[in-house]
């Protein structure tokens, strides 16, 4: 994952997956048949750990404003505000070459806003839920490609903010 993070797919080599996975070349298309099939692995990984983070961001807290503040906290601290988005730069690099990696990423993101827009229905009421989510998360995967550019932090935690008021929580 962190060599496609940092390079993308098509600059990264079968050298340096092996090298970052401590594989030989063997072993490498043993485990993955590919350097596509390395990706797809790796953002399977990558969507699924961030599903279960939010989850259990969202378990422990006491109500609903701290579920959806702790979640939102969540989504914008796992990477974005470190380095950009995982999920942007494959959405912009495969989204229309790849329907496979398309489709993964679209399933994921429609995962996420239905999760958000439970968390925010008892905040800002079921027939604004849906719709709040997913400007929640447009304002996610924007701070991923901003901070992917440099963006400043700042403007990171000012998007996270407007995302936590949107889903009811000031």
């Amino acid at each position: 994952l962190c060599v496609f993070k940092a390079q993308g797919y098509e600059a990264a080599s079968v050298e340096e997956l092996t090298a970052a996975a401590g594989l030989s070349r063997s072993s490498f298309y043993a485990a993955f048949g590919s350097k596509r099939g390395a990706l797809i692995a790796a953002l399977e990984s990558y969507l699924e750990a961030g599903a279960a983070s939010l989850e259990a961001a969202a378990v422990t807290q006491p109500s609903a404003t701290e579920a959806v503040r702790a979640v939102v906290h969540e989504m914008f601290a796992a990477d974005v505000a470190r380095s950009g988005c995982f999920v942007v730069d494959m959405s912009a690099e495969l989204g229309a070459r790849d329907a496979e990696a398309a489709g993964m990423i679209n399933d994921s993101i429609a995962r996420k806003a239905r999760f958000l827009a439970d968390l925010a229905t008892p905040l800002v009421g079921e027939a604004a839920a849906e719709g709040r989510a997913r400007a929640a998360l447009a304002l996610y995967l924007g701070a991923g490609a901003m901070r992917k550019a440099g963006a400043p932090v700042t403007d990171v935690d000012a998007l996270r903010s407007e995302a936590c008021r949107l889903l009811g929580v000031d």
